[in-house]
């Protein structure tokens, strides 16, 4: 979150979206709803979230949030990064007492789930 918060300060929205969308890949496989495997895009991750009532409709805003960004190679706005911001927010603290890992991070170093391109900045 706080690297998400970060790249959001600097202007960076793309990035931040991607990170908050990396973030929200993570859970869904730390829930053991996909197989972590190379390749996988976001969409696929959606789908495998279908049966999380928390997760679903987060990864499903921020997935909308992140394609005109990510794969559209449109600059991101700070409205999109609080949309996003605000459905990952929901999804992680509606999902905090389920969580298999309670006490990591959710937010990627990396901010690139798989599947986003080059960059994953989307720039």
């Amino acid at each position: 979150m706080a690297a998400a918060r970060d790249a959001a300060a600097a202007g960076r929205y793309g990035d931040a979206v991607g990170i908050l969308l990396g973030g929200l890949t993570d859970r869904v496989e730390l829930a053991g709803l996909i197989r972590p495997r190379r390749g996988l895009t976001a969409r696929e991750y959606l789908r495998a979230a279908r049966p999380d009532a928390a997760l679903h409709p987060a990864l499903n805003t921020v997935v909308k949030v992140y394609e005109p960004l990510g794969y559209g190679r449109r600059p991101g706005r700070l409205e999109q990064y609080a949309e996003a911001e605000a459905a990952y927010l929901a999804g992680v603290s509606t999902r905090a007492a389920h969580d298999p890992a309670p006490g990591r991070d959710p937010a990627p170093i990396t901010g690139r789930p798989s599947g986003t391109g080059e960059s994953g900045t989307g720039e």
